[in-house]
């Protein structure tokens, strides 16, 4: 319903009200190609449905999911679900942000959680303005500078006219897109009664107001 009447949305966060997962979707690709949002039911995003169509290239999920948090420290520390998410990581290249929070520590999941972290993966960063002006510039360079050649060389600057010509604005899309640096993933597994990673909290982009503000006070609940 949401994205139905928000036609210009392009990052949707959702939160249970169990408060176990918090999900970021990214639908600006669907918009930058004018294709049409995919339709996401609220009740997909919970840990059953969620983890197995993060695997799945054809579910619409595995692509626009480009954050996600999870509570382990709610639904216990179960080894499937640790092992479902290191699968999800394995096999999905999307994903730009996993955080897990959890009530016990485990140093055989924290390390392979961390081999994942600062990996690239299959989204691009925005390429620079700057690269793309002194690409373009370099293009206009070479056709003033054939146009100003020989007239023995006319036909080879025309030749060059129009390869030039067919750098349409999807081809020079597809060239900046290819061109940008990937995205460097990052995975956190951390402790939730650690206050230094609470403190993470108060920088992290990713719904900060709301997850410091619920920490604080699960944490004075607790007595901490």
């Amino acid at each position: 319903m949401i994205l139905q009447k928000c036609p210009n949305l392009e990052e949707l966060v959702y939160s249970g009200e169990d408060e176990v997962m918090e999900v970021r979707m990214n639908f600006s690709e669907y918009r930058a190609r004018n294709l049409p949002v995919p339709q996401i039911r609220c009740s997909r995003v919970a840990v059953d449905p969620l983890f197995p169509a993060l695997v799945n290239p054809s579910d619409s999920l595995s692509t626009c999911v480009g954050r996600l948090r999870v509570r382990m420290d709610i639904i216990g520390l179960f080894v499937e679900n640790l092992d479902a998410l290191l699968h999800i990581l394995d096999v999905n290249q999307r994903m730009e942000y996993l955080d897990i929070v959890v009530a016990d520590n485990s140093p055989k999941y924290a390390a392979e959680f961390q081999k994942h972290h600062l990996k690239p993966i299959d989204r691009a960063l925005n390429f620079p303005l700057d690269s793309k002006l002194a690409f373009l510039s370099v293009l206009s360079s070479t056709k003033i500078g054939a146009a100003a050649g020989q007239k023995k060389r006319k036909r080879r600057a025309a030749q060059g006219f129009s390869l030039h010509g067919q750098l349409d604005q999807q081809l020079l899309s597809d060239i900046f897109a290819f061109a940008a640096p990937r995205v460097l993933r990052e995975v956190y597994f951390h402790l939730f009664r650690d206050v230094l990673n609470i403190l993470r909290f108060k920088i992290d982009p990713f719904n900060l107001q709301t997850q410091t503000s619920n920490a604080m006070k699960d944490l004075q609940s607790r007595g901490v």
